[in-house]
């Protein structure tokens, strides 16, 4: 319990346009996590410089926290923007949340990003009559993870493989672990399974081992 309320669950700590998003993040100098921040999201153009400020300022502090070198830096920045994208403009969730947790001894950090939206399979109904792409096979969350994860999205062809691009850098480039639920589907690395579960929205979480970080990693490898 006391964990949590020092991460802020369940409510987060709330970043919109008025906030002073670096003065938030310098308030956790030192600290070997983020607490959850709460992203408003608003369909403004104010709001897309808060979008990336935040995003800016969080992967900030992880590099100076990590010395992160901008190899690793860039994959990363490409996963969360990507993500964040997704829910922006698919969720239909009034906020996009964010956390941090470096464990030192072992070696590795965890990120999770989440949001209290329609879900996957939702979108894929919403979108079965799309003019690109039949969806109307997809009739379960297990059905709309699937789809996901290879890379059939309800965004135009060209844009449908965030979530298929990002598992493939985690778990080969980063060669950690990729977690990923919506409903009850969940998706561990290459493995799609049942959960015990049911969520709103979306949970994306990688767990990432530094200590395996190489030189010659490039993020642009694995973008498709």
């Amino acid at each position: 319990n006391n964990y949590l309320e020092i991460i802020h669950f369940p409510q987060g700590i709330l970043i919109d346009r008025e906030s002073n998003i670096q003065d938030l993040f310098q308030k956790y100098m030192g600290k070997s996590y983020i607490p959850i921040f709460k992203l408003k999201l608003e369909d403004a153009s104010d709001n897309s410089d808060v979008r990336a400020i935040f995003l800016r300022s969080f992967l900030d502090h992880i590099t100076n926290m990590l010395a992160l070198k901008s190899n690793y830096v860039h994959g990363i920045r490409y996963i969360l923007g990507d993500l964040l994208t997704n829910i922006f403009e698919h969720s239909e969730s009034e906020y996009a949340y964010f956390a941090f947790q470096n464990y030192p001894i072992l070696k590795k950090m965890e990120i999770c990003v989440c949001d209290t939206g329609v879900g996957l399979l939702e979108n894929y109904k919403r979108n079965k009559n799309n003019l690109e792409v039949d969806f109307s096979h997809i009739l379960s969350h297990i059905d709309a993870m699937e789809n996901v994860v290879k890379g059939l999205s309800t965004k135009s062809i060209e844009r449908g493989f965030g979530v298929h691009t990002s598992r493939n850098m985690v778990v080969n480039g980063f060669k950690g672990t990729f977690i990923y639920q919506s409903g009850d589907a969940l998706s561990i690395n290459d493995t799609i399974s049942p959960s015990d579960c049911n969520i709103n929205g979306v949970i994306f979480s990688i767990n990432i081992p530094y200590d395996k970080f190489v030189d010659n990693f490039n993020y642009i490898s694995f973008v498709e």
